[in-house]
């Protein structure tokens, strides 16, 4: 493993550390180490130790506490290079009052941003679609979250990430059929 990727997942544990799954417990960093492992596995042509670390940190700086996101961009900077963290800033979703301007910019940089970001955030919902039902949420947030998974895999469709929008397509109907038979 290189120093890049170690030092990743220094960081993203030791802001994870405190963190659990809501809906079973498990450690909050077995996600991202899944997102990196899905991409190192299904999109090994994206996976260079830049983009490794940039899923392996994808929730660090949406997860930290606002007084040390700063802190903690720098120290992902320092560590990890520019790169990964400004890739990972794209991954972060904005934290504003209002929820349809914070989410409509969000997917505005998700739709400009390279490729394998894009691919990031592909494996992110699908991980999180996996256990939808499982997290004590309401059938209504449930539902939000599958229209902004829409709204993902139509961006990766129109900027031509077919395997990427059908991948994502196939969780969002599966997760659709388990919050169905909630109802």
């Amino acid at each position: 493993m290189s120093q890049m990727l170690e030092d990743a997942a220094a960081i993203a544990s030791e802001i994870h550390k405190d963190q659990k799954r809501i809906h079973n417990g498990e450690p909050y960093i077995n996600h991202c180490k899944r997102v990196a492992g899905m991409l190192a596995r299904d999109f090994p042509r994206l996976a260079s130790d830049e983009v490794l670390a940039t899923a392996i940190l994808h929730d660090s700086l949406e997860d930290c506490p606002s007084q040390a996101y700063d802190e903690v961009y720098a120290l992902i900077d320092r560590d990890c290079g520019p790169i990964v963290a400004a890739f990972v800033e794209i991954l972060t979703k904005p934290k504003d009052l209002h929820r349809q301007y914070s989410m409509l910019r969000y997917f505005n940089r998700i739709a400009i941003a390279p490729t394998a970001v894009q691919t990031i955030k592909c494996l992110d919902r699908i991980d999180n679609l996996l256990s939808i039902t499982e997290t004590g949420r309401t059938i209504g947030t449930m539902q939000l979250y599958l229209e902004d998974s829409e709204k993902l895999k139509d961006i990766f469709q129109a900027n031509g990430l077919t395997k990427q929008a059908e991948i994502l397509n196939v969780h969002i109907v599966a997760a659709k059929s388990r919050i169905d038979t909630l109802r």
